[in-house]
This record gives C-alpha cells, sequence and structure tokens, in this order.
C-alpha cells in the first residue's frame, strides 16, 4: 500500500501537479488614472463663468453652483496634458506662459518653495483674493535641471511650446469673487513631454 502511494505521488510531481500545488491568484492591476480632456476643462470654465446670468434666482443659483463644484471636484486627481508657451531663458529658470484651457487657468505647481510662479515672484500685501489673482498672474519658471533638462533649456527659443502633462492637484471654483467667477487647475507632478507641439488645445 506504501508503494502504492509512493508511486502515485511520485507520478503527480513529474507530471507538474503535485499533491501542494494551488493556482496562485493573479495580480490586480493598479487602476487607471483618470485622464482630464482640455474640453472638459474649458466646459467648466465658460459654465463658471456664465452663472452671474442666473443671479436672479438665488434657488436656481444655489443649484448650479453646487453641481459645478461637484464637477470640479470630480476632476481632481485626474492627469491632464497642456501647453505652455516660451517667454524667456535664463541661467536658473524656462520662463513660460500656460495657456488656459478656455476660460479655466491653469496653474502649475513647485514642489519647493515659492510654490506658485517663478523665482522671483512677489508675495502681495492685501486681501487674499489679490494675493491669489497676482499670483496666479505670474509667469511661471520651470527651474532647470530639476524642472527640465539644461540640454533643453539650451535649444529652446521665445514662443516655442511646450507639451507638459501633470495631476490636477485641486480645481477650485470660486464662484462669489470679487473680480469675476473663476476657475483654476492648481497642476502638480507635471513633466515636459515635448517641444514644439502643434497647438490643440480650446481657444
Amino acid at each position: 500500500m506504501r508503494m502504492f502511494m509512493f508511486i502515485v505521488v511520485t507520478t503527480g510531481l513529474l507530471a507538474g501537479v503535485g499533491p501542494t500545488t494551488f493556482a496562485q491568484p493573479a495580480a490586480t492591476p493598479a487602476p487607471a488614472r483618470q485622464v482630464v480632456e482640455l474640453e472638459q476643462l474649458a466646459e467648466l470654465g465658460k459654465s463658471v463663468a456664465a452663472i452671474r446670468y442666473e443671479s436672479d434666482n438665488v434657488f436656481i443659483y444655489t443649484e448650479l453652483s453646487d453641481a459645478l463644484r461637484e464637477t470640479a471636484k470630480s476632476m481632481e486627481g485626474g492627469q491632464v496634458e497642456f501647453v505652455a508657451k516660451v517667454m524667456r531663458v535664463n541661467s536658473t529658470e524656462v520662463v513660460v506662459e500656460v495657456e488656459p484651457a478656455g476660460k479655466t487657468r491653469l496653474v502649475l505647481m513647485h514642489s519647493t518653495a515659492p510654490v506658485f510662479g517663478n523665482l522671483r515672484t512677489v508675495k502681495y500685501r492685501g486681501p487674499a483674493s489679490t494675493q491669489r489673482l497676482h499670483i496666479f498672474s505670474a509667469h511661471v519658471g520651470l527651474r532647470i535641471g530639476s524642472e527640465i533638462k539644461l540640454e533643453t533649456a539650451k535649444t529652446l527659443r521665445r514662443r516655442e511650446r511646450l507639451v507638459i502633462r501633470g495631476t490636477i492637484d485641486a480645481l477650485p471654483v470660486w464662484i462669489e469673487s470679487v473680480f469675476a467667477p473663476d476657475a483654476v487647475a492648481l497642476i502638480s507632478d507635471w513633466k515636459v513631454l515635448e517641444v514644439n507641439p502643434q497647438p490643440s488645445y480650446p481657444r
């Protein structure tokens, strides 16, 4: 009897189906990151800008405001590709102007201070709304070495365009703004992908 069991087990092992062989669970693939198109951001900005025309009815206005904020929130964490136009190149930065998605502004965030703008960005005094507009309107400096390669910076000229991909870190929608309703996508973890692309962004 023992000899019979030995033969059965040995035969199974040689065939690759031993008694202790179990199927291994398949690895779960990482979920794909959401892609947000510039057209979606442009549509959001258009809707935010138009909400002022609904202010004559507080119920309609509030419902639309809440819906716009929910739409903006759903885009946070998504990946987006956009274009930045080269303004000038100095020894430390490539200063660019990020082209908006329609009425939605795109603002690059740096991982080190100053978080917005370029290395010469001034911290304006005054109310928060004024500070926000000044900081966000400053040209962005891509820091040579850490954010853009020196070899690339040496070749760039004014008005050339860079394709950049990044993550929408936050998408605040300021409905009750001192100046005007506003939508701004704050972009983090971004990377320069390409130089001199054909423009393909919403006007």
